[in-house]
Parts: C-alpha cells; sequence; structure tokens
C-alpha cells in the first residue's frame, strides 16, 4: 500500500463530477430512465474492472485538516453482471476498521481476511452513465475481549453518498469512478451506536478489462 495525503483531492474532484452528473440535466431523472434506457446503460458498463481503491488511512480520525489526511491505496477488481449487480473482490477487512473506536473490535477486524463487497446498481442518468449504488452489509463473527460478537459493517444506501458514473474512451476501457460511504460498525445489532468516530469514504477509479 501506498499513502499519500490527497485522498479528500480526489475525493472532492470525484463529488464535483457526481455533482455535475446530478445536476446537468434537470429534465433526465431516474424516475423517466426508461427500461430500454436502462438496459442500454447496463450495456455499457457490464464488464471486468481493474484498478485502484483510495481510503483514509490509520491516521484519519486524528489529522488537524483534511489536507493532512493519509490515504491508503490498494490494487482492487470489480465486476458489473447482467442483473446490475457490482461485486468487488478482496478489500482488506482493515480498510473497515480505521475509524472505528473500540480498540479491541478494531484489531478483530484487523485480524480477518479480505472480503468480498457486493451493491445493486440504479441507473438515473444515460449520459454520462450514472448510477447510485446500495452496498450489502458485510458480516463477520469475531471473538474479542472473550466474547464472541456479530459485527455489522454498514454502507449508505439509497442516497448520494454511494454513486458511480461512468465514461467511454477511444480506447474502448472504460472509465468508472465510484464513491462508496461507511456508515457505522454495529455489534450485536444495537444500531444506537455506530462505534465509529466518523463514516468512512472508499474512492473506486478502474478502467474496464474485458466486456
Amino acid at each position: 500500500m501506498k499513502k499519500y495525503k490527497i485522498l479528500s483531492v480526489l475525493v472532492m474532484c470525484l463529488s464535483s463530477l457526481m455533482m455535475v452528473s446530478c445536476l446537468g440535466d434537470d429534465d433526465e431523472d431516474s424516475s423517466v430512465l426508461t427500461a430500454q434506457q436502462r438496459a442500454a446503460c447496463l450495456a455499457k458498463v457490464k464488464g471486468e474492472y481493474s484498478g485502484w481503491m483510495l481510503h483514509n488511512g490509520e491516521a484519519a480520525s486524528e489529522a488537524s485538516s483534511l489536507s493532512t489526511v493519509k490515504v491508503d491505496t490498494t490494487q482492487i477488481r470489480f465486476s458489473i453482471n447482467g442483473d446490475t449487480t457490482l461485486t468487488v473482490y478482496d478489500i482488506p477487512s482493515s480498510a473497515f476498521a480505521v475509524n472505528v473506536t473500540d480498540p479491541s473490535l478494531k484489531t478483530a477486524l484487523c485480524e480477518q481476511e479480505n472480503v468480498d463487497l457486493t451493491a445493486d446498481i440504479y441507473f438515473y442518468k444515460a449520459d454520462p452513465v450514472s448510477f447510485l449504488l446500495d452496498p450489502v452489509t458485510i458480516n463477520y463473527n469475531l471473538t474479542y475481549d472473550g466474547v464472541p460478537h456479530k459485527v455489522s459493517v454498514v454502507f449508505y444506501v439509497n442516497s448520494y453518498y454511494s454513486w458511480g458514473v461512468y465514461k467511454a474512451s477511444d480506447s474502448g476501457r472504460g472509465l468508472i469512478n465510484m464513491q462508496i460511504v461507511q456508515a457505522a460498525v454495529y455489534v450485536d445489532e444495537n444500531t444506537a451506536r455506530t462505534n465509529m468516530t466518523t463514516s468512512s469514504p472508499f474512492a473506486i477509479v478502474n478502467y474496464m478489462t474485458s466486456y
């Protein structure tokens, strides 16, 4: 992994792209995309991708400003299949522990194997192809401090926090920029505590490798 101090800049750039995509055409809303338009969007983005996931590093919760937030970058791959499901493969479980407040819970998460993350895709704009993501909760069975726990990593869904934009290239290797935001780490289904100092954004930049 490499560490940088510029994730905030990248995330703001990706967020700006998202805002442009959201606000560029008032008359092209998700509710008016036809079944044919949604199918055309899926045909464009369907395939295998490889690239990078960027997320806050270990010092994120202690940074004095956005410009000093450290960043971890992880090489990843993901796929979008024919039923509008996105799967991101082999995400380090430690990435979900960065902003966790309980030291024992943090350690237990970091010790887990890599996991796959899946999300449903909802197209809302055809040009550029833009979509919202509903990431599925990732569940762990962890034992720490001598007690077994069900731990759930939860993400923002049905919101503009989790989104993606596809851009075609002359080479045929389409580029997808995405953001997924971790909202909480629930322990034993107790949703009253997030167990995090702050939410954790994941910026994903990937090129299509096959389709």
